[in-house]
């Protein structure tokens, strides 16, 4: 995984279990945005 801070790119990501979203904030660090919510409530 490259960890350089200057990438032009993020991600998104969302989980219905708290604990797997801190999992993925303690490896990704600042490089994903992160939402709580259940995938079937998406609107697409």
């Amino acid at each position: 995984m490259n960890k350089n801070k200057n990438l032009a790119q993020c991600l998104d990501g969302i989980d219905i279990y708290p604990n797997m979203l801190e999992i993925v904030k303690q490896k990704l660090e600042n490089y994903v945005n992160l939402v709580l919510g259940d995938t079937e409530k998406l609107s697409f």
